[in-house]
């Protein structure tokens, strides 16, 4: 029994989630109403992972399995460069088109550990589809475990190319649901996904972007990211590709990693804003700056931040210093209205 299929075996809540999804692919009905700003916020992901397309150019063989499934190691070009290997699992009684899942192993692990779960969902008249993510399995080339896939995201964070977190994979399971709908065994109006840590994320990305999968089982833990950032609980996620994140610190002259350097970490490096679109962010982060703080900015305080951050602070770049000012402001505006008694004897307020 594979490490993957033991932890499945002892999560009954991930059993639970499993189940309830098969049921929405059984019926091909897409769970949940959308809010109403869904279509803005898909497009812009879509944006940002957006490459150019390539012919799938899809190859297939069989894979020696037990007699009661039939397995085919496929693979296809996802982008110029990227060929993604994969396993297709169904049962020898599935002759006609099938419900499929798709299948997303976490960090150091690779697609053979989810064999033991894709020959379960045949059992339950399912097909089942399971890649190696970037960096993982077959597409390691250099290196041993998670040592590339490391080097790749040092590489992104030193030259701001490549997405090889979560993101290249979303694009991957994209094209990966775009060869499924070319095969004859499969019911490409009901399509599922399935993921584990690492996959669990990709999963939900993927299925928050992609409109072709009806129902999604992430199985990871994980809170909201800005508030693990405020809270100080961001160090379990970090945990999980440390070595580049103190490579990244190294290279910033940074000693200790903590939250403000992480949360620079996790942003992916993209062109300055101009002065007016800096100005509609940094409008936005002065209302959830205010919930929390429990000030109130003015506008011409906002544009003040953003005109005095470009034109004094030459080493950041645009939102985020002026947001930094924002923050500042606020805390001294609120320190300012302490009570006496709030403050410790012989300490200046």
């Amino acid at each position: 029994m594979s490490r993957i299929s033991r932890m499945l075996r002892m999560a009954p809540v991930a059993h639970v989630l499993l189940v309830a999804a098969m049921a929405v692919i059984a019926t091909g009905t897409s769970a949940g109403a959308q809010a109403p700003d869904t279509a803005r916020v898909r497009a812009a992901f879509l944006k940002m992972i957006d490459r150019p397309r390539v012919t799938l150019a899809a190859e297939s063989r069989p894979r020696v399995d037990a007699g009661i499934y039939r397995a085919e190691r496929f693979s296809f070009a996802s982008e110029a460069g990227e060929r993604v290997p994969g396993i297709f699992l169904k049962s020898v009684r599935a002759t006609d088109r099938r419900p499929a899942i798709v299948l997303l192993h976490g960090t150091g692990s690779r697609k053979e550990e989810l064999l033991g779960t894709m020959r379960t969902l045949a059992d339950r008249g399912f097909v089942s589809a399971v890649i190696d993510s970037r960096h993982h399995g077959e597409r390691i080339t250099t290196g041993s475990d998670n040592d590339q896939y490391y080097a790749a995201m040092l590489e992104t964070y030193r030259t701001g190319k490549g997405r090889p977190y979560l993101y290249d994979t979303v694009w991957d399971v994209m094209r990966l649901i775009d060869y499924l709908q070319t095969r004859a065994d499969v019911d490409g109006t009901r399509i599922g996904i399935m993921g584990i840590s690492k996959g669990g994320t990709e999963a939900y990305l993927a299925a928050a972007v992609d409109p072709r999968i009806v129902a999604a089982v992430p199985v990871i833990g994980v809170q909201g990211y800005r508030w693990a950032l405020d809270n100080n609980q961001w160090q379990p996620r970090i945990s999980t590709f440390a070595p580049p994140v103190r490579s990244a610190a190294r290279d910033e002259g940074v000693k200790e990693v903590d939250a403000a350097f992480v949360r620079r970490f996790q942003l992916v490096r993209i062109a300055e804003p101009d002065f007016d679109a800096a100005m509609e962010i940094c409008r936005s982060w002065a209302r959830r700056i205010e919930e929390r703080q429990a000030v109130v900015f003015s506008d011409e305080a906002v544009e003040a931040a953003v005109r005095l951050s470009a034109e004094l602070i030459r080493a950041r770049a645009l939102p985020d210093k002026a947001i930094d000012l924002l923050e500042n402001a606020a805390t001294r505006a609120t320190l300012t209205t302490l009570s006496p008694r709030a403050i410790a004897p012989g300490k200046e307020a």
